[in-house]
């Protein structure tokens, strides 16, 4: 099938990070308490995804279609619940917590082990 979401409802926003905290393209990310961005650690959720990466400034892709990597034995479908993996991609949460919002994943290529989803 060929089918293209690449650029539905597409939102970024810029923020600033500390100079000591390492962020690249592709990480997903959250804030501290502080409102700095930092990258999202393994099985925690995140809000966004970094896009580009500027000195202390970090674009963030808050919503639309982006793909993913994805580990662990289960394919996210549908409406998941989804946390980081700590390493730019995602694993199903399982949890029953309302903490983490579920998202859709709209394809997976479980030969690549990537997903596509709406942020």
């Amino acid at each position: 099938m060929s089918v293209s979401y690449n650029g539905f409802d597409v939102k970024h926003i810029t923020f600033e990070k500390q100079s000591s905290t390492e962020i690249k393209v592709g990480d997903l990310v959250i804030t501290n308490a502080q409102g700095y961005l930092e990258k999202a650690a393994s099985s925690s959720p995140f809000f966004g995804v970094a896009t580009c990466v500027r000195d202390n400034f970090v674009s963030v892709q808050v919503s639309g279609y982006v793909e993913l990597d994805y580990t662990g034995s289960t394919v996210p479908s549908g409406m998941c619940k989804l946390y980081s993996n700590g390493a730019g991609g995602v694993s199903v949460d399982s949890s029953t917590g309302a903490s983490n919002p579920a998202r859709m994943v709209l394809k997976a290529d479980t030969a690549n082990k990537k997903i596509g989803m709406i942020l």
